[in-house]
């Protein structure tokens, strides 16, 4: 298996700016420092290739930010939570043909929950238009608390009808979390509907949401189910309006199932479904399945269990495909310093899959990786580290924006 030496070459020149280049095939693009910390999502690309994502924290308010990466211009902070408008956005940006940002705050809104802390809300930030210079900012949805969930942390996606659809991984009728959308409803308005509250046939909804080519949801609970490993499952929409709630597979991650998942769930061509889960394998520090559906049910395979002291552990972020149909993914612990791991998985003949792991190396280079990684198809991936990093001066970052040459 191949490791790369924690001692790595001067890197390449890049498009982006600013940037760092500490290693050969590691170039930091972006230190986030005190004003701006925690980077809390993976990137969505609008038409004229700039990348967004979000920080869990920074600003005036401390209450967390939005940024935009240019090929051309750089690092451009373009929004500041204050708390009535949301606080701490967390989860991947989804983006329209308008260019409209939509994402989910952990907190802020106008309800309370817990402690006096906010409920969270869905946003929208759309950008400059009619010769203006700043982003606008409006507030789709306030969680309230209540059978709504509330705190969530996936962001949201788009169908091809402009409605939202996400999860809180709290509250709902039983507690256990909820799955919602939010529809147009004209003036700009909003209606909330939740499809479903979980019951503990799953629990503690804290992954993203994938949809197929015939209006299915699907995603994953990270507790719940009949062993309480978590499940995966499938909401389908009926001609009457209403869901459907199907659990597809339920995991035991003991003695060497998967369990725990916090990854969403990854189509292949094939309509197989991957994902990573925190707990069970093996080894116990996480492992990657697939989930393959046959006959109205769905198959399970362990790609691959995570051993903790060199390829990583407790992987959190969901996973990418490359065109050649290898897997992509980032271990939140692991490595020789515990900041976590970038790795590779690829298919072999015989079914088997083969992991590369390209190493962190140590908290200079950033420290635990999270949101997907963003590959460009030229052999490079691009990610966020939500601790680590230091800038040219010297300054201690609070995680760094990377890009890693990862060949073809």
């Amino acid at each position: 298996m191949f490791r790369p030496s924690l001692i790595l070459l001067i890197a390449a020149a890049t498009l982006l700016s600013p940037m760092i280049a500490l290693a050969g095939p590691y170039t930091i693009l972006h230190v986030f420092l005190q004003n701006q910390e925690h980077p809390s999502s993976g990137f969505v690309l609008d038409s004229a290739g700039k990348a967004y994502g979000t920080t869990f924290v920074g600003g005036p308010k401390n209450a967390g930010t939005i940024y935009q990466l240019s090929p051309t211009t750089g690092f451009h902070s373009i929004y500041t939570f204050s708390g009535p408008d949301g606080s701490n956005p967390i989860g991947n940006l989804a983006i329209d043909l308008n260019g409209d940002l939509y994402g989910t705050t952990n907190g802020g809104g106008t309800f309370s929950c817990g402690e006096n802390l906010g409920c969270g809300t869905v946003f929208r930030l759309s950008p400059p238009r009619n010769g203006g210079t700043s982003w606008t900012e409006s507030v789709l949805y306030d969680f309230t608390g209540g059978g709504d969930g509330w705190n969530p942390v996936t962001g949201v996606i788009l169908d091809q009808d402009g409605n939202l659809y996400g999860v809180a991984p709290v509250g709902g009728e039983f507690q256990c979390g909820v799955v919602f959308e939010l529809v147009p409803s004209g003036n700009d308005q909003w209606m909330q509907q939740t499809l479903y509250s979980f019951t503990g046939d799953g629990c503690n909804p804290r992954s993203s949401l994938v949809l197929d080519s015939e209006g299915n949801l699907y995603g994953t609970t990270e507790i719940g189910g009949t062993w309480n490993g978590g499940t995966a499952f499938q909401l389908s929409p009926t001609p009457d309006g209403q869901w459907t709630y199907n659990n597809i597979y339920e995991f035991n991650q003991y003695p060497k199932d998967a369990g725990a998942p916090e990854s969403g769930l990854t189509f292949d061509s094939m309509g197989n479904l991957y994902g990573t889960t925190l707990g069970g394998g093996v080894n116990g520090w996480g492992a990657v399945f697939e989930l393959m559906p046959s006959g109205g049910n769905w198959t399970e395979s362990i790609l691959h269990s995570f051993a903790s002291g060199n390829d990583g552990a407790f992987p959190r972020s969901d996973l990418t495909f490359d065109a050649a149909g290898n897997l992509y993914g980032t271990t939140w612990n692991g490595g020789p310093n515990n900041y976590g791991t970038i790795y590779r998985l690829k298919p072999n003949q015989n079914g088997m899959w083969t992991e590369t792991v390209f190493v962190m190396g140590t908290g200079v280079l950033g420290a635990q990786p999270n949101g997907p990684l963003l590959l460009d198809g030229k052999g490079r991936a691009y990610g966020t580290t939500y601790e680590g990093g230091r800038n040219k001066n010297g300054q201690i970052g609070w995680g760094v924006i990377f890009r890693l040459n990862i060949g073809k």
